[in-house]
This record gives C-alpha cells, sequence and structure tokens, in this order.
C-alpha cells in the first residue's frame, strides 16, 4: 500500500511525461485497482478523482491543479495541508455540502480534512473534519 507521499511523486513523474488526460487517468485507475480498497477514504478518494477525469471534460482537472494536488501529498504524508487550500466548503444539512466558489451542493458523509467539488473541482476544507489529538 502505497502512502501519500509516494502517490505524490509518482503524479508528479506522470506529469512529467507530458499532460495527457487518457494516460494519467489510466495510472490513477491501475493504482486505484492495485490497492483493492486498501488505502485510506481520502487516497481513494483522490485517486477517484483522478482516474475521472477521462469520464468527460467537467471532470478533468488542469495540469496546474495536478501538480499541486502533487506537491500537496508530497509536502504532507500525514494530513493533506490546508495552507493553500483556504475555502471552505459549506455544510448544507446533514449530508450536504456546498462549495462557495461555484455554489454547486453535493451529498457527502466524508469528514476527511480536504473535500473537491465535484462541478467545479475545487479543493475544500471540510467543515466536519475533527482533528484527532
Amino acid at each position: 500500500m502505497k502512502n501519500k507521499k509516494e502517490i505524490g511523486k509518482e503524479l508528479k513523474k506522470e506529469l512529467e511525461k507530458g499532460y495527457n488526460v487518457e494516460r494519467i487517468s489510466n495510472w490513477a485507475y491501475d493504482l486505484f485497482n492495485e490497492s483493492h480498497g486498501e488505502q485510506s477514504l481520502e487516497l481513494n478518494d483522490i485517486l477517484q478523482t483522478i482516474f475521472l477525469m477521462d469520464a468527460g471534460p467537467e471532470f478533468v482537472l488542469s495540469k496546474s491543479q495536478l501538480t499541486d494536488l502533487a506537491n500537496e501529498l508530497i509536502r504532507d504524508d500525514i494530513n493533506f495541508s490546508t495552507e493553500i487550500i483556504n475555502d471552505i466548503a459549506e455544510i448544507g444539512d446533514d449530508e450536504w455540502l456546498i462549495c462557495p466558489k461555484c455554489f454547486d451542493a453535493w451529498e457527502s458523509n466524508s469528514s476527511d480534512k480536504i473535500v473537491q467539488c465535484l462541478k467545479c473541482h475545487s479543493f475544500l476544507q471540510n467543515p466536519r473534519y475533527k482533528q484527532i489529538e
């Protein structure tokens, strides 16, 4: 099972080969399947977000977004750093979050530190996240 830092480094290597949505999506899909769901929920969500890029243009992350994601994974192997992620998702109700950038709402019961808007793909701090002391 790979940690965040290893996945971040591999993502950077994929990006060094050139920004190709299909190839990067296939890489993430293969990695997701190799782990058989043994990764953390956060890493599974990140890999799913990447491999779903080839599902349509509305799911594509830019090269810049992928680079930022890789850097965050490398920098913070324990928790996803929020230093460059300043926007916070809003709580709609017990099961819904709202993106402050595009105002889209999605059903989420995630308690991970970071969530991603399904419409604009912005990474956001999760207001339901509780740091374990």
